[in-house]
């Protein structure tokens, strides 16, 4: 599992590695504001992991009751972008905090 916040970069290449899937759990909260590309916090986190040359990877984000529209936002581009079989929203309807999310959303896998 990689846990992670924000934009970020992992070095491995599929040529490297043997197809191992990655999940990734992200927790959201409150991410709809731009960064300074004008781009969603949201989605700059999504395109980090899409940016990444390993093809084997599964993106869990779980949005704890988001109240500025973020979960909206990343459904939005899920839908656009064709991405539904490689990343899951889960959205909460009410803050659970960031790490009883992960832990909820390890068990669930």
């Amino acid at each position: 599992f990689i846990v992670g916040y924000g934009v970020w970069q992992w070095t491995c290449s599929a040529s490297t590695l043997p197809p191992v899937e990655f999940y990734i759990l992200t927790p959201s909260f409150n991410n709809a504001q731009k960064g300074p590309d004008g781009v969603p916090l949201c989605i700059s986190n999504i395109r980090s992991v899409q940016n990444q040359e390993y093809p084997y990877w599964h993106m869990y984000i779980i949005d704890d009751a988001s109240s500025d529209g973020a979960a909206d936002i990343i459904e939005q581009y899920i839908a656009a972008q064709g991405l539904a079989n490689r990343i899951t929203l889960i959205r909460n309807q009410e803050r659970k905090g960031a790490m009883e999310n992960i832990y909820r959303t390890i068990h669930q896998l």
